[in-house]
């Protein structure tokens, strides 16, 4: 049946748009984490407690969370389009009209 179709499609990206939504505040939050590793291992190596090995690995940390990010909100906005074809709004949005015109 096409209807039930439909439903399990919207609940599916619903749920995909919460989860993505939520991936986005945690990598938000994985940045602040590894920005402040980065600040304490750069302290610690200008105080010859560290080495610059270890400070290059807080930075390659920080750039995989900003890189995580990025791969969390591409996959938010893919949900939302989808959430957006699903309910009809997607071509409206962006002034899509495939209607033919009359002559």
């Amino acid at each position: 049946d096409a209807a039930r179709e439909i439903d399990t499609e919207v609940v599916i990206a619903t749920k995909t748009v919460t989860a993505a939504r939520t991936r986005v505040a945690l990598a938000d939050k994985a940045i602040f984490v590894a920005e402040e590793n980065v600040k304490m291992e750069k302290q610690n190596f200008l105080a010859a407690r560290s080495d610059n090995f270890r400070l290059m690995e807080r930075q390659t940390q920080l750039i995989q969370a900003r890189l995580q990010r990025g791969r969390a909100v591409t996959e938010y906005h893919t949900a939302v389009a989808q959430m957006q074809k699903l309910s009809g709004l997607l071509l409206e949005q962006y002034e899509v009209d495939v209607r033919p015109r009359g002559r």
